[in-house]
């Protein structure tokens, strides 16, 4: 299916190349095929043609913290966050590379925004319950 999705965004690609979503839209093909440079590569070059898109600074921050640069998916993540403050993912995933830094204080707070945003947003309930345990723990 993504292997599809790619051939199309090529095309696509191939007829406009200043078309800033479709390499957005082809990262993520990639990303779901885990192929994390090469969706790097097109989140990259989709802000090339457009630097006021949220969805590449919010893709390509996941795909960072997936390879586990997580001060560079900090960074983008937090460039959507500015650009959409209130996407939710944003913050989420953020946090997530707050938690393997061992930033707990900074991943708290991102997972309250989230449940500000959505008190019964799971992941976040559950990130944030990780995370006070393992506090404690380490206390």
């Amino acid at each position: 299916m993504h292997e599809l999705a790619i051939k199309d965004f090529n095309k696509a690609i191939k007829l406009n190349p200043k078309y800033a979503k479709a390499y957005c839209n082809r990262g993520l093909s990639y990303d779901a095929l885990n192929s994390q440079n090469l969706a790097i590569k097109d989140y990259t070059k989709s802000l090339e043609i457009d630097p006021m898109l949220f969805e590449p600074f919010h893709n390509r921050g996941k795909s960072y913290v997936t390879k586990g640069l997580y001060d560079k998916g900090i960074q983008d993540l937090s460039q959507a966050i500015k650009l959409n403050p209130d996407h939710i993912d944003s913050y989420y995933n953020r946090a997530v590379a707050y938690y393997y830094k061992t930033d707990y204080d900074k991943a708290l707070q991102d997972c309250d925004k989230v449940l500000s945003i959505d008190s019964t947003d799971s992941k976040a309930l559950y990130l944030k319950d990780v995370i006070t345990t393992k506090s404690k723990k380490t206390k």
